[in-house]
């Protein structure tokens, strides 16, 4: 498979990332949510022992195949825009910090089940605020650095027509959206917007391998 072949496969990276990213609220997001009461949160740590820690596991996963995905859109978006220009560098590097808040969210649930299921376990106050960083670092830091990748995507893809500029449009809409105090009601539109994208762009290169990948005149 030619290079440019196998970039075209390291952009599905970012629909694996949503994969990994939901399942861990299917495993215990029903017990492990916003405010959870102390008593009942350790009850449901300690049997569940096993299912918290996966979770934890998998929601730090998921940040490697973000970090593939960041980088891959990276090389795309470099590929069609004039020498110098910044926006796919912005993006790479809010994907990089997008996946770092993942893995520092979801790390604290493999010690907080361990914990849970040792001799000594856990108290109530450490298992809130294991908790309560979670849903900090994913509802409050998480957004404004998913707001740096889909900003900056979408300002290349305007400037490039690697994608319909519609496109980039609504990204950049998006990505204001999520530097908004209420960010945490349009989450599900990051998971959307990563699996169009990837899809999308994956297609493209599928069908037009050169059109994403010729430098476009500086002006």
């Amino acid at each position: 498979m030619s290079q440019s072949g196998w970039n075209r496969w390291f952009l599905l990276s970012g629909i694996v990332f949503v994969v990994l990213y939901l399942v861990p609220g299917i495993l215990v997001g029903g017990q492990v949510g916003f405010m959870p009461d102390g008593q009942a949160l350790i009850a449901f740590v300690s049997s569940n022992a096993d299912t918290v820690y996966l979770a934890g596991y998998l929601g730090t996963l998921s940040a490697f195949f973000l970090l593939w995905f960041a980088g891959s859109l990276r090389g795309v978006l470099k590929g069609g825009a004039p020498v110098g220009d910044p926006l796919a560098d912005i993006a790479f590097g809010g994907g990089v910090a997008a996946a770092v808040i993942m893995a520092a969210a979801h790390a604290g649930f493999g010690v907080m089940s361990e914990r849970a299921a040792s001799a000594a376990g856990i108290g109530p106050d450490a298992a809130i605020a294991t908790v309560d960083t979670w849903g900090s670092l994913s509802g409050v830091a998480l957004p404004i650095a998913f707001a740096a990748l889909i900003g900056a995507t979408g300002l290349a893809l305007v400037r490039t027509k690697i994608l319909p500029a519609w496109s980039g449009w609504v990204s950049v809409i998006l990505a204001i959206a999520l530097l908004t105090p209420y960010s945490w009601a349009v989450l599900t539109l990051i998971l959307i917007w990563l699996v169009v994208i990837s899809l999308w762009l994956f297609v493209r290169m599928g069908r037009e391998p050169t059109a994403v990948s010729k430098p476009a005149a500086s002006t």
